[in-house]
């Protein structure tokens, strides 16, 4: 079963289309949501938590719409977003019974023992905890809800290594059970190389790939080579061509062009294939 699906989505905002978006997330699966600011990744998680409204299409958690059954599809979600949503003003243990309210098996025993491992006061305001402590925080608070499909939108930029580190190690906690699925949208996609399972790249609003991390790095090769070989290969099966003093880059899924002598090629990282993939010309 997928954990999250998304169908022919269309959503049109003023200057911006997400155009005709389609989706398959496994469950038991990271899938890594990556492309330029702007792409569409915000708009298309605003979508899938219903916040946004769609001109066309269909999102589906664990197999269930919102038109059919909205108290399921929102006890199976967490959505963690990229700008923090609660009232600076409460103190951090209001959260707990404002959530216990609200979600009836929100669990306060995980919140609390997370509380307490990142040293986060609960007694403090949220305005006097730091920024990666209140990016902590909401990530707590999300999985506290118990969801099965968890979605992050940028939940470790603007943060220091460690801090980064201990969320990376806090999803990768949540993935032990392999019924959990997580959509996790970054511009650190150095994150994805360590949990990502699935990646779609999306842009101008459209998607460009989704699928297996591993198949990805498999038939793609970055090359690099001189400029008078470049004049020998079939440019056409080159993607995202940089040239510079020192030669020139590019990805291929050729095999022949990654073979031949005088070109080296090595296998790509998450960012290279979207940086390459994205590339803006003249």
């Amino acid at each position: 079963m997928n954990g999250i699906e998304v169908k022919n989505l269309t959503v049109q905002m003023e200057g911006f289309t997400l155009d005709n978006v389609s989706i398959d997330v496994p469950a038991g699966v990271v899938m890594g949501l990556i492309g330029r600011n702007g792409a569409g990744k915000s708009t298309l998680i605003n979508s899938i938590a219903d916040c946004t409204e769609k001109k066309a299409g269909e999102i589906r958690i664990n197999g269930n719409t919102v038109s059919e059954d909205r108290v399921k599809f929102f006890s199976d979600l967490a959505v963690v977003f990229d700008k923090l949503i609660y009232n600076d003003y409460f103190k951090v243990g209001k959260l707990e019974k404002l959530f216990m309210k609200i979600r009836p098996d929100f669990d306060s025993h995980f919140f609390n023992t997370y509380l307490d491992f990142f040293r986060i006061d609960r007694y403090k305001r949220i305005s006097k905890l730091s920024f990666g402590m209140k990016k902590k925080l909401q990530l707590i608070a999300a999985m506290s809800m118990r969801p099965s499909v968890l979605i992050l939108d940028e939940p470790t930029t603007g943060i220091d290594p460690a801090d980064r580190s201990e969320i990376i190690d806090l999803i990768s906690d949540f993935m032990m059970d392999e019924e959990h699925t997580v959509m996790l949208s970054t511009h650190i996609t150095g994150d994805l190389d360590k949990i990502g399972d699935y990646i779609t790249l999306i842009d101008d609003g459209k998607i460009v790939f989704s699928e297996s991390k591993v198949d990805l790095q498999d038939r793609y090769r970055l090359i690099r080579t001189d400029k008078s070989i470049l004049s020998t290969i079939d440019t056409g099966k080159l993607i995202g061509v940089h040239e510079n003093s020192f030669g020139v880059e590019a990805l291929t899924d050729d095999e022949k062009i990654f073979s031949r002598p005088g070109v080296t090629a090595v296998i790509p990282t998450i960012e290279e294939i979207m940086l390459h993939f994205t590339e803006r010309r003249a």
